[in-house]
C-alpha cells in the first residue's frame, strides 16, 4: 500500500536524486496537503473539511506552503490553491533554504542538470527559440552606461540571490545580485529591500566582477522590471541560448562592441572579460612600447552587446554601438 510519502513523490514529480534530501525542500505538512489536494485546486475551506481542521488553520498552512513555493494561487481565483511540482519549488529552495548547500556538491550538480534539462523543454522557452514571444517576454543585455536611464523611473528595489549560480555553482562570482523593481516585486520575491543607490552599487560591483546586465528589452516603452547580473557558465538563459544558437531571437541583441585596432594596446583585458569569443588572442604578435604582445583578434558577429569589454578597455578602443533592432 502506498504511503503519503510515496503518493507525494509522484504528485510532486520529485526526481530520484532529490528523494534522500526531501526534508530540505518540503515538510511533512506540505506532503499531507499536496496528497490531500490530489492534483486538484482547493480552497482552505475544502482542505479543512478533508483533514478535519478549522478553515483558519487550513488557510495558515496553505499560505505557508504557498510562500515556500509548494503551492501556487489560481490566477483566476486567488482563494484557490494549486500544488506545483519539484521543478518550481527547487527555484525557491536553492535561494532561500538554509541547508540547500549541505547537499553534496555532486548531487547538486545532478539536480542542476535535471533542472536545466526541464528548463529547455518548457513551452515558454520553446516559444522564445522560435521568436514567437513578444518583446516584453524576451531578454537583452544592457551596457553599463545605460544604467542610470534604465533605473530612472523606478522607486522600489529588492535584491535576491541568483538561482542560476546557486544551482550550477560553477564560479565564485557574486550571488546576491538579482534585483527586482516596482511591480515586479511580489509577496514571494523575498530577499531584502534596498535603496536605488544600493541597487546601483550592487549592479556596478557585479559588472566589475564580470557579470552582464540582463534586462527586459521593452523597458523604454513599458518600464524597467529589474536586473539579473549574469555569467555564461551558470545562467540558464545564456547556457541555453549558446546551446541552441538562438542569439538574436533569444536574447535580443541591441548593441555591438566596435573595436579600434589603431588605439588598442593589446593588453588582453577584453579577452578575459568576453564570454563569447568576440575578442581572442591571435597567433601574431605586435610590439607595444618595446614589448611584444599577442595581437587581439576581433569577431563582431559573436557579440551579444553586454559591454563587459568596453568598460575594461584602458584606451577606450572599444565602444558600444546601438543597433537598429525590430520590436
Amino acid at each position: 500500500m502506498k504511503t503519503t510519502r510515496d503518493k507525494f513523490l509522484k504528485l510532486f514529480e520529485v526526481p530520484e536524486i532529490a528523494i534522500p534530501y526531501l526534508n530540505i525542500f518540503v515538510t511533512e505538512q506540505d506532503m499531507d496537503i499536496v496528497v490531500t489536494m490530489d492534483g486538484k485546486g482547493m480552497t482552505p475551506g475544502e482542505l479543512a473539511g478533508k483533514i478535519g481542521i478549522t478553515e483558519e488553520k487550513a488557510r495558515e498552512l496553505m499560505e505557508d506552503s504557498y510562500l515556500r513555493s509548494v503551492l501556487n494561487k489560481d490566477e483566476n481565483d486567488q482563494g484557490v490553491y494549486i500544488a506545483v511540482n519539484f521543478y518550481q519549488q527547487l527555484n525557491f529552495s536553492c535561494k532561500f533554504a538554509d541547508n540547500y548547500h549541505s547537499i553534496p556538491k555532486e548531487v547538486r550538480a545532478e539536480l542542476d542538470e535535471w533542472n536545466y534539462g526541464l528548463y529547455k523543454t518548457t513551452p515558454s522557452f520553446e516559444k522564445r527559440l522560435k521568436g514567437e514571444f513578444d518583446k516584453s517576454s524576451n531578454i537583452t543585455y544592457l551596457p553599463l552606461d545605460e544604467l542610470d536611464e534604465y533605473m530612472s523611473k523606478s522607486k522600489k528595489f529588492r535584491v535576491v540571490p541568483c538561482d542560476c549560480r546557486n544551482l550550477k555553482d560553477a564560479c565564485n562570482k557574486p550571488r546576491e545580485t538579482c534585483i527586482r523593481f516596482d511591480d515586479n516585486i511580489t509577496d514571494r520575491t523575498f530577499g531584502r529591500e534596498i535603496s536605488k543607490e544600493e541597487a546601483k552599487e550592487i549592479i556596478i560591483n557585479a559588472h566589475k566582477k564580470g557579470l552582464m546586465l540582463q534586462v527586459n528589452p521593452d523597458w523604454r516603452e513599458n518600464g524597467a522590471t529589474g536586473v539579473c547580473n549574469c555569467c555564461a557558465c551558470c545562467c540558464y538563459p545564456v547556457r541555453a541560448a549558446v546551446e541552441f544558437n538562438s542569439k538574436g531571437k533569444f536574447p535580443i541583441v541591441e548593441y555591438m562592441a566596435c573595436y579600434d585596432e589603431d588605439s588598442c594596446i593589446h593588453c588582453g583585458r577584453c579577452v578575459k572579460r568576453c564570454y563569447f569569443g568576440v575578442f581572442t588572442f591571435g597567433t601574431e604578435e605586435v610590439e607595444i612600447k618595446g614589448k611584444m604582445r599577442k595581437k587581439i583578434v576581433y569577431d563582431p558577429e559573436k557579440c551579444w552587446g553586454c559591454g563587459l569589454c568596453s568598460t575594461t578597455c584602458p584606451t577606450k578602443s572599444i565602444v558600444m554601438k546601438k543597433l537598429n533592432v525590430e520590436s
